[in-house]
């Protein structure tokens, strides 16, 4: 009996060491902030130069806080009542600190909320959120 629990356990920890297989642990990415800044243009109006707000900048810091390399990361950023995800896609290593800006962002919302759906590994292994949290980010 006791044999047959260890073989068990072995071939359980094999599955999960397999490259595409998902990992059901914690959140692997800390999110330390999630903003937005106003992005204008300059506008010419005669013989001055105004400046017009054309939408926002999106701006995620994150943390890998996980011993393995991260090869993206899909964030679900809530903004204006609206649900957009973004995929952040890189080499991100274990401990590191990364803040990627996304350029124009359509959306004018003065906060917005980042949260992580998916990560994928380097070894092509993937992480998801749960199912239950990943209904209440979409709606």
């Amino acid at each position: 009996m006791v044999t047959i629990a260890l073989l068990l356990l072995a071939s359980t920890l094999v599955v999960a060491d397999e490259p595409n297989s998902a990992y059901a642990g914690a959140n692997p990415v800390r999110i330390a902030a999630c903003s937005t800044e106003p992005s204008f243009d300059a506008i010419n109006a005669g013989d001055t130069i105004e400046e017009q707000q054309n939408g926002s900048e999106l701006e995620i810091s994150f943390m890998n806080t996980d011993a393995k390399t991260i090869a993206s990361v899909t964030f679900a950023v809530q903004d204006g009542g609206k649900t957009t995800n973004i995929v952040d896609a890189g080499t991100f290593s274990p401990g590191a600190k990364i803040s990627h800006e996304f350029g124009w962002w359509s959306y004018v919302a003065d906060e917005v909320d980042c949260s992580v759906v998916s990560v994928r590994y380097a070894d092509g292994s993937t992480w998801s959120q749960p199912v239950e949290a990943a209904a209440r980010i979409g709606g």
